[in-house]
């Protein structure tokens, strides 16, 4: 099973290996997240290989139709570190390296048993695995919040579901956030941004907007703020094919920080907008959200 998991991986653009331990051999997959963010797939720092600065991620590939994926990947790693004291003992080859040396083997359908497969209960055993590791990734942040009530780790934690899908608790998040504060400009444009993602153009400029005024009045109009917003609005007005609204906003953004906005382009480019809307282009799929670390230190703007 090993072996057919990592190369369905690979098609898929997964970088992957396989582990070798006495008596055992698994899989393994990059999940090209930096090795100092391993919190964004998992609390323990002990739960991910670091392969050249790059998180790796072991599964015990037996387990997957018997236990969850969070089993599987904790006993993939259980096995690893059991050899932490005698490293000779494992091994960890990449799939890609061992696929130039030898020649894959053709094999039907039936070689695999893939005809009794079921997509209905595989989607569902998906779901209900990805749910479980996103509640472990943000009962971190999700304990903060409730705890001590700040109006930024609200803000963070819907950050958080946002970026894994969760929507209505997002959106939850940025709304307790803008209870304790409804002048929490960051709050509201993540909720416009949320609604962009949902692809609720309309409601996501009236959160955009109020967010620009409040900026404005607030004697931030030359701001990094400021830039995110615009973009944030030039991007709905592209994706609703209102190019010349789109053109202005990102105009705007341009002249406070052509650096900032060189990247985004072709949202200034009015007559190109209407060809790529002719021939059927469909832009990035990105947006803005914003969140300061602990002691207001400014984090990277997050697109997701």
């Amino acid at each position: 099973m090993t072996l057919p998991y990592c190369s369905l991986l690979e098609t898929a653009g997964v970088e992957t290996g396989f582990i070798t331990t006495p008596g055992l051999i698994y899989s393994c997959f990059n999940t090209k997240v930096q090795s100092q963010h391993y919190k964004s797939l998992h609390p323990e720092r002990g739960m991910t290989l670091n392969v050249n600065g790059e998180l790796w991620v072991a599964v015990e590939i037996t387990l997957i139709g018997k236990a969850d994926f969070l089993e599987a990947w904790r006993r993939g790693i259980e096995e690893w570190t059991r050899y932490e004291s005698d490293p000779d003992k494992r091994g960890l080859y990449m799939t890609r390296k061992i696929q130039e040396l030898y020649r894959p083997i053709g094999l039907k359908e039936n070689d695999l048993g893939l005809q009794y497969g079921s997509r209905d209960r595989f989607v569902q055993s998906f779901r209900r695995d990805m749910g479980k590791i996103v509640d472990l990734l943000v009962s971190e942040y999700r304990e903060k919040a409730a705890k001590n009530e700040h109006k930024e780790e609200w803000n963070r934690l819907g950050i958080f579901y946002g970026k894994f899908g969760q929507y209505t608790d997002a959106e939850d998040a940025f709304k307790k956030a803008l209870l304790i504060d409804p002048e929490y400009v960051h709050a509201q444009v993540n909720l416009g941004s949320l609604m962009y993602l949902k692809g609720e153009y309309n409601a996501a400029l009236i959160q955009f907007r109020d967010a620009l005024s409040k900026l404005e009045k607030g004697g931030k109009a030359k701001s990094l703020d400021t830039v995110e917003v615009l973009l944030n609005l030039s991007k709905t007005y592209d994706a609703l094919k209102l190019y010349d609204e789109s053109n202005k906003y990102y105009e705007l953004a341009y002249a406070i920080s052509p650096g900032q906005t060189e990247m985004y382009a072709y949202l200034g480019k009015t007559k190109l907008a209407e060809t790529r809307a002719s021939e059927g282009f469909v832009s990035e799929k990105d947006i803005f959200f914003m969140d300061y670390s602990e002691g207001d230190i400014r984090l990277k703007a997050k697109r997701y």
